[in-house]
């Protein structure tokens, strides 16, 4: 998943700008131009490290020709990645494009309990939220790194706290154990150590069903809540 355009909307300096990308870019610009900003306006499409948008800081200071803000971003996908992506969202030369909202002149695309990211569904721009399911959609959305301008090499290198090379580092291992036949075999394992111990018995007689069950029999003397057995 590539970026191949990036569209924002009312974010701090700037009005609206459309930013084409290649594999590797390279923004340039003077003192104050908005070059930060630009990386701010991805990093709160993402909402990565924090990153959230704040209304009394992020939107423009100057008059603007409306009231909304958001970013939008047109990735490039894979072969496999397009194969996972429902068909109404996939764009001309395997593309995706996505908008989040941050403020709407329809309030109610923006939500906090919901992603508030939108695709183009058939080559418009859909009201229903990406995938639904805020998880779901921003699942689909891949990772980023942000790795400040300015900043100690031990900061950016640690790996017994938060830094760049840690959530790389957690990325990879993320994507190798999650194809690993090993893995799936131990949670399965897991699963079933899970359901077999919630009913196993020892020799004595003792097992977790009659223990809740002698709880719950004080608790209810006392006029108290019951227990429920579960086994994470």
């Amino acid at each position: 998943m590539k970026f191949r355009e990036v569209v924002i909307h009312n974010f701090r300096s700037i009005a609206h700008a459309a930013i084409h990308l290649r594999d590797f870019s390279l923004i340039a610009g003077e003192n104050n131009a908005g070059k930060t900003n630009v990386i701010n306006a991805i990093r709160a499409f993402y909402e990565e490290g924090g990153m959230k948008y704040n209304p009394k800081k992020d939107f423009p200071k100057f008059p603007t020709d409306d009231s909304e803000s958001w970013v939008e971003i047109e990735f490039h996908l894979s072969a496999n990645e397009l194969q996972t992506l429902k068909e109404e969202y996939r764009g001309p030369d395997s593309t995706l494009r996505l908008r989040r909202y941050f403020k709407a002149n329809d309030t109610s695309l923006v939500d906090s309990k919901q992603s508030n990211i939108y695709g183009y569904e058939n080559g418009e721009l859909s009201t229903t939220p990406f995938y639904g399911a805020k998880n779901v959609g921003v699942g689909k959305l891949g990772h980023i790194i942000y790795i400040p301008e300015l900043a100690k090499t031990a900061d950016t290198l640690k790996l017994t706290g938060p830094s760049p090379l840690r959530e790389l580092a957690g990325f990879v291992f993320k994507k190798i154990v999650a194809s690993s036949d090993s893995f799936r075999q131990l949670n399965e394992s897991v699963a079933a150590l899970n359901r077999e111990f919630t009913e196993q018995t020892s020799e004595e007689g003792y097992n977790l069903h009659g223990l809740v069950g002698d709880i719950n029999q004080e608790l209810e003397s006392w006029g108290g809540n019951r227990l429920r057995l579960s086994c994470q």
